[in-house]
């Protein structure tokens, strides 16, 4: 199908911004996100190398945490990626599980970014490894913008009525 040129300009909120200047701005989003998921990815490696992990029965939490951590941050680099080489349409071919992913990252980062708005909340109630782990969660907060930003590039510039006419 092919937008027809005949039935009017399209409605869509984002029609007048380019997407060249999209791809640019979640570039310009990225270049700091690159450094924190460096960070991510360095201390899950770190973590799993630790010999005292192993020794600690509490070495469940903080690992299930960084794996969900790790796999939306995976999540996101992905939809990015996407975006950046097909653009709009592009985004429409990713499997949806990457979304979700993603969502659930942006969940737990909320989360932990709400919890520990609250001074020595997580302390009172936890005395483990996890309330470190949880803190360093709260930094998730930052992919939101692009998350947000791809959202809305796959609902609104595709979906909002840009009159497409039948094969």
């Amino acid at each position: 199908m092919r937008p027809d040129a005949s039935a009017g300009p399209s409605t869509s909120p984002l029609a007048a911004v380019p997407q060249a200047l999209s791809k640019v701005l979640l570039l310009l989003e990225a270049i700091p996100l690159l450094y924190l998921s460096l960070v991510a990815a360095f201390s899950f490696v770190a973590m799993f190398t630790s010999e005292s992990l192993w020794r600690s029965p509490e070495w469940v939490g903080p690992a299930a945490l960084h794996a969900v951590a790790i796999a939306a941050i995976l999540a996101g680099w992905r939809l990015m990626l996407r975006f950046w080489v097909g653009g709009s349409q592009g985004l429409h071919t990713v499997n949806r599980m990457w979304w979700a992913i993603a969502y659930l990252g942006a969940a737990i980062a909320c989360v932990a970014f709400a919890v520990l708005a609250v001074p020595g909340m997580l302390e009172r109630r936890f005395h483990s490894p996890l309330v470190w782990e949880f803190q360093f969660l709260r930094f998730g907060v930052c992919f939101l913008l692009p998350l947000v930003q791809l959202q809305l590039e796959y609902s609104l510039r595709t979906t909002a009525n840009n009159r497409w006419r039948g094969p």
